[in-house]
């Protein structure tokens, strides 16, 4: 599925979307629906006021528009079960897990009340990585 070719290419001033802009869709129950990994491809076709509409694949191969808020990027229904990310989301949202990972097979845990800055996470995930944390000053007092 590709963008659709007639659509103008216009950033709306207030938000991230973009006419022709690709994006991923994710659904609470997307395992059971069949939800690939990263998301269902699609395509920012329409930007109004307060929703945008979605064109994507939908899950028998047919094509499904949806509208969804451009506030919160939940689908405009009284259920809210999807959602869209633009695909720098995605990557961040991938770097964050990845980094979480690490951390946590390291056997930290991270309490999070507010989340820390991807920066950070990565930060102290690569000193988990490189092993340095186990050269502390304890070694100097032998």
């Amino acid at each position: 599925m590709s963008p659709p070719p007639d659509t103008v290419s216009r950033m709306d001033s207030k938000t991230k979307y973009e006419v022709g802009q690709e994006v991923r869709v994710f659904d609470v129950n997307g395992r059971r629906m069949g939800q690939p990994e990263g998301g269902w491809v699609g395509f920012v076709t329409k930007i109004g006021r307060t929703l945008f509409t979605v064109e994507k694949q939908g899950v028998h191969g047919h094509s499904q528009s949806d509208q969804y808020r451009i506030e919160t990027g939940r689908r405009n229904d009284s259920y809210s079960h999807q959602h869209v990310q633009t695909l720098d989301q995605v990557e961040r949202d991938i770097r964050e897990r990845d980094a979480l990972a690490v951390i946590k097979e390291a056997g930290f845990e991270i309490k999070m009340g507010k989340r820390p800055s991807l920066g950070l996470l990565e930060a102290v995930a690569e000193t988990i990585a490189s092993k340095s944390w186990l050269e502390s000053d304890d070694d100097s007092h032998g």
